[in-house]
């Protein structure tokens, strides 16, 4: 099913990483920041699953809003992770580049609801 609804499939493959990635944290943070990146990939996983699978046209468009607070939210937890040395940079790099990938998932379905 998932594989089915390409922005959900696009957040359920960078919950993988993340969760993949978090994993490797130091014990200080795997319970903290490693949490909080763990909740916000499983909230996008969710809030993208939920937006493209509904049939109110409101109702899509506010959960769409949601993952994106949620992508931003992302980006700006996957930069602490980074300046903190938790992530390498190229984990980093990837792990925002698939944000991204998302985030024109998300404006392509917001576009297609308001017609």
């Amino acid at each position: 099913m998932i594989d089915e609804l390409p922005l959900a499939a696009d957040a359920y493959a960078l919950a993988g990483k993340v969760y993949a990635s978090t994993a490797k944290f130091s014990e200080r943070e795997r319970g903290s920041l490693g949490e909080q990146l763990r909740e916000t990939v499983i909230q996008l996983a969710t809030q993208t699953t939920d937006a493209v699978t509904t049939d109110d046209p409101a109702e899509r468009q506010e959960m769409l809003r949601q993952a994106n607070v949620s992508c931003l939210r992302m980006r700006l937890l996957l930069r602490i992770a980074g300046d903190m040395g938790e992530l390498a940079a190229e984990m980093v790099q990837d792990a925002a580049a698939r944000v991204a990938s998302v985030e024109e998932g998300i404006a392509r379905e917001r576009r297609s609801v308001r017609r």
